[in-house]
């Protein structure tokens, strides 16, 4: 039989009396007083934090009743022999359990608006871009767009697999038209890349008039542009670009491995590198000048040669890396920052939504559960 509206609040107020003289309240006992077809469950949210509030704790159940605070406050000798079993009787996990840390901390994360999805939706695309804009305009990018060609033909990728905007639940797609498309892209892309390496080799020769170095530098910007806007015609997908990026940061990586190998040998000697790279040709020269380097030096002259040979070797390791990668050392570090810029952005970002869709779920996890 349903309850009128004074005898729900009656029976609040036997459970609040009932709740301040135990210290606790059980889940049962909250459940039998408040029916679900009278209470809803934004108002047993808010008989919840009431009872918090009121220091009348929620427990699963009375064998895991932690002592009310009135009860505790005993003579002096009885609170030490009480201390103890207190302690022993209040479960573990109100001290320590994960979850109701975890619960806890993702109710103090605001629900979203509509607004406020859009915003960080924003953001997340933006960060997205800013990494496909250093990666599209990268120099690496032609010769990566040259390969993926070159494994479309060969079957060893799918169109589904490069390019962007294929739904993935579409299960028939004409790859045809989209190998079609591709490969006109991939010629284009190749004349206008040849006429580049022509026009920059021009730009490089000696004795070219700066008259026609600005007109060459003009062509140069306008091929780069063009080669710019077809590559983006592409419409890579997210995989390639992020492939794309991993191969940059691990090209960076291998150049830091060799600038520390340079660091070491130069700490070790103590001598600036432009000055160190001077001795060495200095302790080639004859015997005079090999002792006059080696008293400088403090070292061997077989110690010596060995460090001149780990800088030369990881000399010769940075600039094949720069070929492979089609980046100086410099531009290299300077797209990488900027694509882990975009990461972080992105990540931020992503981090933000999941926290917050997590608190929708804690937030009708919490209406529907214990009814």
């Amino acid at each position: 039989m349903l309850m009128s509206k004074k005898d729900t609040i009656d029976q609040v107020n036997q459970l609040i009396d009932r709740g301040k003289e135990k210290g606790f309240l059980t889940y049962e006992e909250v459940n039998d007083v408040l029916p679900s077809e009278v209470v809803s469950p934004d108002q047993i949210d808010d008989l919840m934090i009431m009872f918090g509030e009121m220091d009348i704790e929620i427990v699963e159940g009375t064998q895991k009743v932690k002592l009310s605070k009135r009860k505790i406050q005993k003579t002096s000798g009885q609170g030490e022999e009480e201390s103890e079993e207190q302690i022993n009787q209040t479960p573990f996990e109100k001290f320590n359990d994960p979850v109701r840390m975890y619960l806890r901390e993702m109710g103090s994360v605001s629900l979203l608006n509509r607004e406020e999805e859009v915003e960080i939706a924003k953001r997340i695309e933006d960060g997205e871009k800013e990494i496909a804009q250093v990666i599209l305009r990268s120099p690496i990018i032609v010769r990566e767009v040259l390969s993926l060609g070159d494994k479309l033909k060969a079957e060893k990728l799918s169109v589904r697999e490069v390019i962007a905007d294929i739904d993935d639940e579409e299960t028939e797609i004409n790859e045809e038209y989209y190998l079609k498309t591709i490969f006109a892209l991939i010629g284009k892309i190749k004349r206008h890349e040849t006429r580049l390496s022509s026009l920059q080799k021009q730009f490089s020769q000696k004795g070219t008039r700066e008259a026609k170095k600005r007109e060459l530098s003009k062509k140069i910007e306008q091929k780069r542009e063009k080669l710019s806007s077809l590559i983006q015609e592409m419409n890579l997908n997210k995989t390639q670009i992020e492939e794309i990026s991993l191969k940059l940061k691990r090209a960076l990586e291998r150049v830091e491995h060799a600038e520390r190998e340079i660091i070491r040998s130069v700490e070790k000697i103590g001598i600036p590198l432009e000055e160190l790279k001077k001795l060495f040709r200095q302790a080639k020269r004859g015997r005079s000048d090999e002792r006059k380097v080696l008293q400088k030096t403090g070292l061997s002259k077989k110690e010596l040669l060995n460090h001149e040979e780990i800088i030369k070797h990881a000399q010769k390791k940075i600039k094949r890396i720069e070929a492979e990668s089609t980046f100086d050392v410099q531009s290299l570090k300077k797209a990488v920052k900027s694509i882990e810029e975009g990461e972080i952005k992105t990540k931020l970002a992503k981090d933000e939504l999941v926290k917050a869709n997590l608190r929708l779920v804690v937030s009708l996890a919490k209406k529907y559960t214990n009814r």
